[in-house]
C-alpha cells in the first residue's frame, strides 16, 4: 500500500527556513577556515592544533574502543562537557541534541525513548522497550530507570537500527547507550550549585582520587528540585514538581596491567507530582456519549480551561510518583599476554513505583486514586572474548544471561460518584518472570588496507512465564492460570565499508533484531472476554538497511557525516483494539507492519580557535504498512464510522515527527587575565507529530522550537578553578508538549490530554572545580 503524508504548510516553510539556515552556518565554516589558513601563512598567530580541531570521538559499540568516524554503522555521541554546558540533565531532553530521536515522557513509568519512530511502545510491564538502554554497559529494562539526573557523564552514544548483534538484549529501533566518569588516581573534584525560578535548583558534587596506588575511587551526589508548572486551579498547589536524588559511588582497582575492576553502586529516590496531564483537546463525542466537557462538569465538577497552553488543571485528588531505585554492577577486564581480552559484567537493578492518580482529571468525586504499583527486579550477566587488533581479521564472541522478576498492581478507588456503584474498588494483580540466554559472535574482515566487511550473529532464547488475576471486585474475580511465552530470537548484520582516502569513508549496511514476545500483566484487560491467550504478543521483527558516509574536512576542523536508511518491521507491538459485541476491548497486540525511510546527517565544526559549531537532524518517514485493528479517533466516532476499530494502514506512527533539527555552537574567548568568558546556544526543532495512537487531528502535538542560551565566565589557577554562568532553557517560552492520551476518547467522550514540557527556567549556576 502507498503510504500517504500530509504536511501543514507552516511545518514545510519551518523546515525550508531551518535547512537554508543549516547552509548558511556550514557556508560560514568554508568561508572562515581558508581565511584562517591564509592569516598563518601571512605571519598572524597560528592557533594550535588542540584548539582548532575537533576532538577525536572514541566509541565502544563494537565492543573495542575505536574513533567513530571508522565505525560504520549510524551512531551520533555527545561529551559530557557539551550536556552540561546545554544545561541537559534529563532523558527527555537527549532529543534536543541527538537526530532521530523521541523521548515520550509523562512519569516514570509512562515514558519510552523512540529511534526512527520506533520505540514509542505503551507503558506495560509485560513488554520491553524497542530502544535498548544501557549504562555503563549495563542494561536497563524500563526507559522510566533513566528518569534520574544525568549527571557526572563521560558520553552519550545513539546508535541507530537494530543493535541486537553485540548488545545484551535485542532491540528493533536502536540503542541509548550513557557511560560515566571513571575514578580517577588524579585528585579531581567539583560542586556545582543552580537556582531559578519556579524555586528550581539543583546541588551536584562529584569527588575522584586514589585511594592506594591501586584503588580509585569515585563519589557523585545530586539533588534537583522544581515547584512545578502545571497549576492546580483547584488548591492553588503547583503540579508537574520535581523532587529527587541519587549518587553513584565507584570503585576502580588496577593491581597490574593485565587487569582492572570496576563496581559501580548507585541509588536514585523521587517523590514529586510528576504525571499530571493537562486537558488538550474536546473533541466531539461519539452517538449516545457524553463529551469529556459534560462528564466533568456535572454536579461538583469544574469548566475546564480551553487552553492548553495555560498549563492548568482542576483535581480534588492528590498526583504522585514515587520510586526507588538502586543498582550493583562490577566489570573485570583480563588482557591477555597474547593480546585477548577478556570481559565480565555483572550487575543487578531494582526498580519500586508507587503512584497516585486522579482517575477523573476533575474536581468530580468519581475516581479518588487510580495507578500501578510496579516492583522490578533484574539480574544479568555477560562475558567476552575480544581478540587482538589485527590486519586481516578480529573478532569479538560471548554470551549473555538476563534473569527478570516484575510485579504489576492496578488498582482504581471510585468515590461517591464512581461507577458502577460508589465506592467501587478495582484490584488486578500480574506477576512475569523472564529467563533470556543468548550467544554472540561478530567479526571484522580486512580485506584490504581500505576495504571492510563486518559480519555478525546472535541467537537468544527466552522463557517468559506470567499470571494476571482479578481479586475485586469479587464477582468479577478473574485467574489466568500459568502462561507461558517461549521464543527464539535471531539477530544478524553484514556491514561493507571503503576508505576511500584517510578522511573520507563509505559504507552499507543491513541489520536484523527481534524485541521479545511478552505477556500483558498490566491488568487483566481483555483476559476475561477473549480469553488468557489474548494476553499473550509476539517478537516484534525490524530490518534495517543503510548507506552512508563519514568525513573529515579542513585538517580535521568539520566532520560531516550522513546516511539514508530504509526500515521494515514486522508485527509492531502497539496498542489496538478488537471487537466484542459491538464494544471494542482495548489490548496489547502486534499492530501489523510499519516501515520507515529518511536522512540523517551530523556535522560538526571548529572554524577558528574558541568557536565549535555543530548541526544535526532527520527526515524520517514513519508509517504503519498495515494496521487494521486500530483504535478510532474521535472525529470518527463522532461520524458513526468506527465499527469497533479503525484502519491506520499508511498513517504516521505515533511520535514520529518527519523532521528534526539540532543547531548549537559554543564560543569562548579572554577578557583579561586569567579570565574567560564563554556564549552557549542551542536550538531544537521538530515538526508536528501525532500524540496519540488513534491518529486524531486534535490529539496531534504541533511542530515546536526549543531556544537554550547561556553564558559564563571562568577564572581562576591551579587546581581551582571557578565556573559562574547565566542560562535560560526555553529562551522564548513555547508552550509545547511531549505526548498526548485519549482516555476519554477511547470511551467516546472524545476528550485527550497531553503532557506538559517545561517552560521557560533562567537561572545561575555557580561550579568549583578543585
Amino acid at each position: 500500500m502507498k503510504n500517504r503524508t500530509s504536511k501543514k504548510t507552516g511545518s514545510a516553510t519551518s523546515a525550508r527556513h531551518l535547512r537554508r539556515r543549516a547552509v548558511s552556518v556550514m557556508g560560514l565554516v568554508s568561508l572562515l577556515a581558508p581565511g584562517l589558513a591564509q592569516a598563518q601563512e601571512a605571519g598572524a598567530p597560528a592557533a594550535t592544533a588542540t584548539s582548532t580541531e575537533l576532538e577525536a570521538v572514541t566509541v565502544t559499540v563494537r565492543r573495542r574502543a575505536e574513533d567513530s568516524q571508522r565505525v560504520p554503522t549510524s551512531v551520533s555521541s555527545v561529551k559530557g562537557n557539551d550536556l552540561e554546558d546545554k544545561r541537559i540533565t534529563q532523558v527527555q531532553d537527549l532529543q534536543q541534541v541527538l537526530p532521530s530521536a523521541n523521548a515520550a515522557f509523562m512519569h516514570t513509568r509512562v515514558s519510552s525513548v523512540a529511534v526512527r519512530g520506533i520505540g514509542s511502545n505503551p507503558a506495560s510491564e509485560g513488554l520491553e522497550s524497542s530502544v535498548g538502554i544501557y549504562v555503563d554497559n549495563v542494561f536497563y529494562a524500563r526507559p522510566g530507570m533513566l528518569a534520574i539526573d544525568l549527571v557526572d557523564l563521560e558520553q552519550v552514544d545513539l546508535l541507530r537500527g537494530p543493535q541486537g548483534t553485540l548488545f545484551g538484549k535485542n532491540t528493533t529501533g536502536g540503542v541509548l547507550s550513557l557511560t560515566t566518569r571513571k575514578p580517577t588516581f588524579q585528585p579531581e573534584s567539583s560542586i556545582s550549585l543552580s537556582a531559578g525560578n519556579r524555586g528550581y535548583y539543583q546541588a551536584l558534587a562529584s569527588f575522584s582520587g586514589p585511594l592506594s596506588d591501586t584503588l580509585a575511587a569515585r563519589l557523585s551526589l545530586a539533588r534537583t528540585h522544581d515547584d512545578g508548572w502545571v497549576k492546580n486551579t483547584y488548591n492553588g498547589h503547583r503540579n508537574n514538581s520535581i523532587d529527587r536524588d541519587g549518587f553513584r559511588a565507584q570503585a576502580l582497582w588496577k593491581p597490574s596491567a593485565d587487569f582492572d575492576l570496576r563496581v559501580i553502586a548507585d541509588y536514585n529516590h523521587e517523590n514529586d507530582s510528576q504525571g499530571t496531564m493537562v486537558p488538550y483537546a474536546f473533541g466531539p463525542a461519539a452517538p449516545g456519549k457524553l463529551t469529556w466537557t459534560q462528564e466533568i462538569t456535572g454536579p461538583g465538577g469544574w469548566a475546564p480551561n480551553p487552553d492548553p497552553k495555560e498549563y492548568k488543571v482542576s483535581i480534588d485528588s492528590d498526583q504522585q510518583a514515587k520510586v526507588h531505585q538502586d543498582g550493583l554492577s562490577a566489570e573485570a577486564n583480563w588482557h591477555l599476554s597474547n593480546g585477548f581480552e577478556v570481559t565480565s559484567i555483572t550487575a543487578w537493578r531494582d526498580w519500586i513505583f508507587r503512584p497516585k492518580n486522579d482517575g477523573d482529571a476533575s474536581t468530580l468525586d468519581r475516581t479518588r486514586n487510580t495507578g500501578y504499583n510496579v516492583n522490578h527486579h533484574q539480574f544479568s550477566q555477560e562475558l567476552r572474548l575480544a581478540s587482538p587488533k589485527s590486519e586481516t581479521f578480529d573478532y569479538v564472541v560471548g554470551g549473555y544471561y538476563y534473569w527478570q522478576n516484575i510485579t504489576s498492581g492496578l488498582f482504581q478507588d471510585a468515590g461517591t460518584v464512581g461507577l458502577p456503584a460508589p465506592f467501587f474498588k478495582l484490584r488486578d494483580y500480574g506477576e512475569s518472570t523472564t529467563n533470556s540466554y543468548s550467544l554472540f559472535a561478530q567479526g571484522n574482515w580486512h580485506i584490504t588496507p581500505r576495504l571492510d566487511l563486518t559480519a555478525g550473529l546472535r541467537g537468544t532464547y527466552e522463557i517468559k512465564e506470567a499470571r494476571v488475576r482479578r481479586a475485586l471486585p469479587v464477582a468479577a474475580a478473574w485467574d489466568s492460570g500459568n502462561l507461558e511465552v517461549r521464543d527464539f530470537s535471531p539477530s544478524a548484520l553484514a556491514s561493507l565499508s571503503y576508505r576511500f582516502t584517510d578522511r573520507f569513508m563509505g559504507y552499507s549496511l543491513f541489520s536484523y533484531g527481534e524485541k521479545s514476545g511478552g505477556i500483558n500483566i498490566s491488568g487483566v484487560n481483555q483476559g476475561p472476554q477473549l480469553g488468557a491467550d489474548s494476553l499473550k504478543i509476539d517478537a516484534e521483527k525490524a530490518t534495517n538497511f543503510e548507506l552512508g558516509f563519514k568525513s573529515e574536512w579542513l585538517n580535521r576542523r568539520l566532520t560531516v557525516n550522513s546516511n539514508i536508511f530504509l526500515g521494515k518491521i514486522k508485527d509492531y507491538q502497539t496498542t489496538g483494539f478488537e471487537p466484542l459485541n459491538n464494544a471494542p476491548v482495548t489490548m496489547l497486540t502486534n499492530a501489523g507492519d510499519a516501515e520507515t525511510y529518511g536522512l540523517e546527517f551530523d556535522l560538526k565544526a571548529r572554524p577558528v580557535s574558541g568557536l565549535s559549531l555543530s548541526l544535526n537532524g532527520s527526515y524520517n518517514h514513519a508509517r504503519y504498512t498495515k494496521f487494521e485493528s486500530a483504535p478510532c479517533s474521535a472525529e470518527l466516532q463522532a461520524l458513526g464510522k468506527a465499527n469497533g476499530t479503525c484502519d491506520l494502514s499508511g498513517k504516521p506512527l505515533v511520535g514520529a515527527p518527519d523532521w528534526i533539527v539540532n543547531l548549537g555552537g559554543r564560543y569562548d574567548w579572554f577578557v583579561g587575565e586569567g579570565v574567560s568568558q564563554y556564549l552557549v546556544a542551542n536550538y531544537a526543532w521538530r515538526s508536528e507529530a501525532e500524540g496519540f495512537i488513534d491518529d486524531s487531528r486534535f490529539a496531534r502535538i504541533p511542530s515546536y522550537g526549543l531556544l537554550n542560551l547561556a553564558t559564563g565566565w571562568q577564572f581562576g589557577s591551579g587546581q581551582n578553578r571557578w565556573d559562574i554562568s547565566l542560562w535560560v532553557r526555553n529562551a522564548l517560552d513555547k508552550r509545547y508538549f511531549l505526548t498526548a492520551l485519549g482516555g476519554s476518547a477511547s470511551n467516546g467522550g472524545g476528550g485527550y490530554s497531553a503532557s506538559a514540557g517545561t517552560p521557560r527556567t533562567i537561572g545561575l549556576t555557580v561550579k568549583l572545580d578543585f
